[in-house]
């Protein structure tokens, strides 16, 4: 039994709209992919809580893979996911938005990821942003 009861069809929709993702009712049955990928990186389940949970951990590997072959501190791949975990699909607009107003929200205000976010910015992080899909 889930301890995600609680979560409704809207809950996942959101999730996975927030990270790139399609959701697909058939009757009691979810699949989630990647969107426009669907067929060998579609996942089913029955259970809205394991959805979510799915979508985000299926997100987040898809980018720390993206990120691999550009960022080579593991302290920037560290903030990098930090900061696609906060802001999902939407990353990258958050992330220039943030450089631009020196604002990087009070999630990140107490720690380490704006500030290493920042040196990134300083240095080629406009370049390398670009590059990643």
């Amino acid at each position: 039994m889930s301890n995600y009861n609680f979560h409704t069809l809207k809950n996942v929709k959101d999730v996975a709209k927030k990270f790139g993702y399609t959701v697909r009712k058939n009757d009691n049955e979810l699949e989630l992919y990647p969107k426009g990928q669907r067929g060998d990186k579609s996942y089913y389940t029955d259970d809205y809580g394991d959805a979510i949970c799915t979508v985000r951990a299926m997100a987040q590997y898809n980018f720390k893979q993206a990120i691999e072959d550009e960022i080579n501190s593991e302290e920037l791949a560290s903030a990098l996911c930090e900061w696609f975990k906060a802001h999902g699909d939407s990353w990258k607009d958050a992330l220039y938005n943030a450089w631009y107003t020196g604002s990087y929200g009070s999630t990140f205000a107490t720690n380490n990821v704006s500030s290493v976010l920042q040196k990134f910015r300083n240095g080629n992080g406009h370049e390398v942003v670009a590059k990643i899909k």
